[in-house]
């Protein structure tokens, strides 16, 4: 595996556990809380998401394949 297959598979589960945890916040915490939680958590998840389409953009233009 290379370092760029690693990297993007380790930023699909970095993703895919803020998405958990944002979901995990919302069904089981109480209180005001509960919605700080849920909404750092998923705001964490779409920003990685971002991230994972910059870089997998950049890696396709670069000469270092």
């Amino acid at each position: 595996m290379s370092l760029k297959s690693f990297h993007l598979a380790f930023i699909a589960i970095s993703a895919l556990l803020a998405a958990v945890l944002a979901v995990y916040a919302y069904s089981d915490l109480v209180g005001p809380m509960r919605f700080v939680w849920s909404l750092t958590a998923a705001i964490a998840a779409v920003g990685i998401v971002l991230y994972w389409i910059r870089f997998r953009k950049k890696m396709k233009s670069s000469p270092y394949q």
